[in-house]
């Protein structure tokens, strides 16, 4: 489940930010995968399901230090022709193979694309079996996600091929090519950039427990600390190229906000500790989870898993983190109307006297483009 984040009289989906035209939205992925769904993981089952220490294989279980990284996306999917062992043992000369383009393969059905990167500290924490049936726990978590979610096809495309405008009339020639005086609308995407704190109790206890059967329940409330976020929601923008050397605005609606962007800097686990807290709020776990262990199988299960089917259904990071003052929201939009951008010497001129020169022409123009509404 994302996360949601206040700004200030708005909601914001908690996570990190990127570019792309402009900005855009994330969530925490709960990942870990091995870690999480082993029985003897202790205090990290909760991340997972809270209900899944209820019958711990621990007493009691510490962590010390954890620390993950996770990458996804459904819209590349990377088919090397060598193993992962193979690239660590370095056979067949496979560390100096320079990445080729025919490894990946493009997902194309029409929908929109996604893409979910994080990095997760896990220290300290604690799990203590109280009784049988009934285990408590303690976990205190650092994350910074960065999110992209619902990139419209096209668009994604345009992300991986490219721009080539050596053809006359062809400014993106790519699988998908775009032509000058074409209209361009299908290009949405959101943006989430986030980093966060958890302080985490969970409570478990098996509920029903007979000879065959257990159901567990399991609770997590948590204390979010929020130490910056920001965000980028295109809804859409419409334009065309009547020519080379200008883009022709329509229908425009885009809205970002941040806080301070220097905060998501510090990555490791001091510099977390360090950063000031600039929101707060509260959030939760919760889960069932049900194991069935017929008598047939007991003499086999009983030494293994104590059970020989497990299921469960648990909903994640529920919750909100509210930045006030320090949060910048801006909207930029533009009616039915068409306006011009032009590509001309003078915007050639101020990049020539330095990025940031070009930048504040360019901004120059667009707010006498668009409607910008800044709070």
């Amino acid at each position: 489940m994302q996360k949601y984040t206040n700004f200030k009289g708005f909601k914001v989906k908690t996570s990190l930010l990127a570019t792309l035209l402009f900005l855009t939205t994330i969530s925490q992925a709960q990942t870990f995968i091995g870690l999480q769904h082993s029985n003897m993981s202790g205090i990290h089952q909760a991340g997972l399901n809270p209900a899944n220490i209820a019958d711990a294989r621990h007493k009691l279980y510490i962590n010390g230090l954890t620390f993950g990284l996770g990458f996804n996306n459904d819209y590349l999917k990377l088919s090397l022709p060598f193993s992962p062992f193979d690239l660590i043992s370095n056979k067949n000369n496979a560390q100096s193979t320079k990445i080729n383009n025919n490894w990946f393969t493009e997902n194309l059905n029409g929908k929109p694309k996604n893409l979910n990167l994080y990095a997760q500290f896990r220290t300290p924490g604690i799990m203590i079996k109280v009784s049988k049936g009934l285990s408590v726990g303690f976990m205190f978590k650092n994350t910074v996600s960065f999110q992209v979610n619902d990139v419209a096809e096209p668009l994604a495309r345009l992300g991986r091929y490219g721009i080539d405008s050596v053809k006359k009339n062809t400014v993106y020639s790519g699988p998908n090519q775009y032509n000058v005086g074409q209209n361009y609308s299908d290009n949405k995407f959101s943006i989430n950039v986030n980093s966060w704190g958890e302080i985490a109790g969970t409570v478990a206890k098996t509920i029903i427990n007979t000879e065959t059967y257990s159901i567990k329940a399991g609770f997590t409330p948590k204390y979010l600390i929020g130490y910056a976020t920001a965000y980028v929601k295109n809804n859409g923008v419409q334009f065309k190229l009547p020519s080379q050397d200008t883009i022709l605005f329509n229908r425009t609606d885009i809205s970002y906000g941040y806080t301070d962007p220097t905060a998501l800097a510090n990555l490791n686990p001091q510099g977390f500790l360090q950063n000031r807290i600039k929101g707060g709020g509260f959030g939760y776990d919760a889960g069932l989870s049900f194991e069935y262990n017929p008598k047939a199988t007991k003499a086999i299960t009983n030494k293994k898993n104590r059970y020989l089917f497990r299921g469960g259904v648990s909903l994640l990071d529920a919750g909100s983190i509210n930045y006030n003052n320090i949060a910048k929201n801006v909207s930029i939009y533009n009616g039915n109307v068409d306006k011009a951008f032009v590509l001309d010497t003078n915007l050639s001129r101020a990049f020539s006297n330095g990025e940031t020169a070009g930048l504040k022409y360019a901004d120059s123009v667009f707010r006498t483009i668009f409607t910008i509404d800044s709070s």
